[in-house]
């Protein structure tokens, strides 16, 4: 299916005229080739540029890797899978996470690391 025309988040697809046929497509999936994505601004990333990056916190050193991201009302969270154990959540936020490049560097917070006990 092609696309006929985008103007904000409106698509209208070639084929498709009759309104009913086209809300039958609604809350389905819309993948896009890649070299068809537009560029981002600077220090923002599609979600699946970060799923499989490497994630180093600067005082704990590699923390496993992002395995999803998750959007939740305030901001979107990663989904860290270290080598051994359960995932747990990080926030994305500007205090924790400082950088995202080949790797995502962050700043785990006090009570964030599912190996710190309450007394840490």
């Amino acid at each position: 299916m092609k696309v006929a025309e985008v103007g904000g988040r409106m698509l209208r697809f070639e084929g498709l005229t009759v309104p009913e046929t086209a809300r039958a497509l609604g809350n389905s999936e819309l993948w896009i080739e890649r070299d068809a994505i537009a560029p981002l601004p600077q220090g923002e990333h599609y979600v699946a540029d970060l799923e499989g990056k490497a994630v180093l916190d600067e005082k704990r050193g590699p923390l496993g890797k992002v395995s999803s991201v998750i959007e939740t009302g305030r901001n979107h969270c990663l989904e860290i899978q270290p080598e051994k154990g359960e995932s747990y959540l990080i926030p994305m936020t500007d205090d924790v996470v400082l950088s995202i490049g080949e790797t995502i560097q962050v700043r785990l917070l006090p009570g964030l690391h599912p190996d710190e006990t309450e007394e840490a």
